[in-house]
């Protein structure tokens, strides 16, 4: 059987181990959301990127498109 102060050792073990456990999870905690914040930055980046190559096709075609419809379709 324990004594009171075994058991009080033990209990203040598991005190430092809920301790050490709670860092642990708050720095993984911030470690996701410095992770989340990076992500959306790139993604953000990446959509930017898109729509400049969408604008760059659409000045390439538009002219050749602009003539066709004309010829076409009497369209300006």
């Amino acid at each position: 059987m324990e004594t009171f102060e075994e058991i009080r050792a033990i209990l203040r073990d598991v005190v430092l181990s809920q301790k050490e456990t709670d860092l642990k999870f708050k720095k993984l905690a911030e470690s996701l959301e410095a992770r989340e914040k990076e992500s959306k930055r790139i993604s953000k980046q990446i959509g930017e990127i898109g729509n400049k190559f969408g604008s760059f096709t659409e000045g390439l075609a538009y002219p050749s498109l602009r003539k066709i419809l004309f010829k076409n379709y009497g369209i300006e």
